[in-house]
This record gives structure tokens, sequence and C-alpha cells, in this order.
């Protein structure tokens, strides 16, 4: 009997561990391929979650934690020989879905479990990019070893560590060809007519675009010139709104002028940037396709192109990735680009007329 298995890959997976120096008992490292393997459909008591950890050595450091601006909650420390792997992720990852990352720190003897975070607002570095941005010296005084785990959808886990990194993809069909880039892309479209600094747009946006696989259940967003009117003869049925609510200009406005406010004043200017950028994230949740302009103006949502793309036979898989393939078989030159994702969270945006 033939049979195909993807335990005989572990041991590219040990070997990584290797590289970065992190030395695993036997029993724990047993356990962490046992989550790994089935993190990509985690769910708890019906509600799917997408883990996100980071494993290593002196993760705790105190000058480091300040370097990284983290706040790092410490849940539970046990001795290396008796570990509780699952039980203790069972008890941390509800905390991702509110941006946390897991910790699990080893020393010469213990073990820590906990969560980890940066809170530096919507144009600071958050700690992932901090810690990828230490220099060779920093991680080296540190003594500092680690890998973070990110599961990207159903089907693919990322680990990254300071040594290289490491992608595991369960899928058996071949991938779709689409730019590593592609979320920059997407980024780069939202705010391609912003006439303002868009260095500090792109970090806060990206920030939110980031957040898409975890808490989008599938979803359609298309990119249109700032000068296009809506409806037209393919988006017709939908929520067109009169005035159209335009999250650049609120995060312009507002993260500008944070240099003048005080304490207080920040903290307003910030819950109205994760206010706003919240409708952003509700409308992409309805049904349907979520309409944005080039100069970060939301335009419409819950919005569906004509019914007869169900009978084109040129088109394949699920209602809404025919739509999304519809809506980039259009010659029209307003429509910049569309975003996908499908429910497994498998991702992709692709310009409408150069192909990319």
């Amino acid at each position: 009997m033939d049979n195909l298995s993807f335990s005989s890959q572990s041991r590219k997976l040990r070997r990584f561990f290797k590289i970065h120096n992190i030395k695993l008992p036997t029993d724990f490292y047993n356990e962490l391929l046992e989550f790994i393997s089935s993190a990509c459909i985690y769910e708890e008591e019906g509600r799917k979650i997408r883990p996100s950890l980071i494993v290593g050595n002196n993760l705790l450091d105190k000058h480091l934690s300040m370097i990284l601006q983290a706040n790092v909650l410490c849940f539970s420390k046990e001795k290396i020989k008796k570990t509780h792997l699952k039980k203790r992720l069972k008890s941390l990852i509800p905390f991702c879905e509110n941006g946390w990352r897991i910790f699990i720190n080893f020393d010469s003897k213990d073990v820590s479990y906990g969560i980890i975070r940066n809170f530096n607002g919507p144009t600071g570095l958050n700690f992932d990019d901090l810690l990828s941005g230490l220099s060779a010296e920093e991680v080296q005084s540190f003594d500092l070893n680690y890998i973070l785990v990110d599961v990207l959808n159903n089907f693919e886990l990322m680990l990254k560590g300071n040594a290289g990194t490491f992608k595991i993809d369960f899928k058996l069909c071949k991938p779709d060809s689409y730019s590593q880039n592609f979320l920059d892309c997407f980024c780069d479209d939202i705010i391609s007519a912003v006439e303002s600094d868009k260095r500090k747009l792109k970090v806060a946006f990206m920030k939110i675009i980031n957040l898409f696989s975890q808490k989008l259940h599938g979803s359609i967003c298309l990119v249109i010139d700032n000068e296009y009117e809506l409806p037209d003869d393919v988006l017709k049925d939908g929520v067109f709104l009169p005035e159209p609510i335009d999250i650049c200009a609120v995060l312009t406005d507002e993260l500008n002028e944070t240099n003048n406010k005080d304490v207080s004043g920040i903290v307003s200017v910030y819950e109205k940037y994760y206010a706003f950028t919240g409708i952003l994230l509700e409308m992409l949740n309805f049904d349907g396709i979520t309409i944005i302009d080039n100069k970060g103006r939301l335009r419409a949502y819950n919005v569906f192109v004509n019914s007869d793309i169900n009978s084109n036979n040129a088109l394949s898989g699920g209602a809404r990735k025919r739509a999304a393939e519809f809506l980039c078989n259009q010659q029209n030159p307003n429509y910049l680009g569309v975003y996908f994702q499908s429910q497994d969270g498998l991702c992709s945006y692709k310009r409408v007329n150069n192909n990319e």
C-alpha cells in the first residue's frame, strides 16, 4: 500500500532548530511537532484562531525587553523535564486574537510560558519588526536565539529566526504564482493618490492589512481610482456610501498632530485610528466586495457583481473566487487591483491592468 506522510520531512525542521542553537528536549519537540501539524486549523470551542509563537533562549532579558519596547507577561514556569506544552498552549492561544504572541523561553533548567507584545501606536514598529531589526552584535550580546512561528492560512506556517526562515506547506496542489510582496502592492495602491507623507500612512495601513488573516473569514477588496464614480454597470448591488469614509485623511490629520498633544490627546488619536480602521475590517467581513479608492477612502461594501458571471465556464472555484477573477478580467482602467482572501485564509492581490 502506498503511503504519503509529511512526518518524513520533520528532520528538516529539527535541523532548522539546531541552526538557531535552540536545543529542545525530545518530549517537548515531539509535542511541538504535534502542535505544528494542526496549528493551521486550530479551533477553540468552534472558534478558529491563528496562533503565533516565539520559541527561544533569553527572551525575558529585561534589557532586551526595553529595546523591543515589549510588555512581557509570564503565566507559568516549570522544570524542563516536566513538559506540558499542549496544556500551556491551550490556555494561551486565545490571547493571540488580541495581538499577543505566545513566548516559550528556555534557560538552563526551566521553561517559561507567557505572552508578549509592544504598543507603539499606528506608526511605530511592532515587536516582530524590532526583533528582526536587531544587529548581529546585539543578538550576540544578549546570547539570543529565537524562532517565530506564525500561521499564514489553513495550509501554511512560516518559521522565522535570527538565522533564516522555514516555510511549511501542507498543500498537495501546486500553489498559485503570486508576487511575494503582494500585500505591499495592495497597500501602495490604496495610498497611491495621497499627497501627504506616505511612509507613515503605509506603516499604519500595513498594521491593519497584516491583521486580515486573523480577523477576516474571507473577503474581496477592490481598489479603484479616486475619481471613478460608483455604481457602474458591473457593480450595482450593494451599499454605496454617499460620502466616502476618508481613512487616510483621519490618519494624516491625527498622526501629524501627535507631537503637539499630551498623553490623553495621543490616546484619543490612537483610539480614533483603531475605530476608523475597525470600520474597514467590519466591512471586509460582510459578504460581497468592499471598495476602497487610491486615496484610502472607503466607497462601498456588501457589493455584488452581476449574477451572470456564474454562467461563465472559464471561471472556477467558489462564488467569492469567481467574483474576484471576474473583476481581474475586466478591462476597466479605473479598477486598479483586487485583494482576495478565501475562508481557508489563502490570499492574493492582483493588479488589474499590468498582471502583477
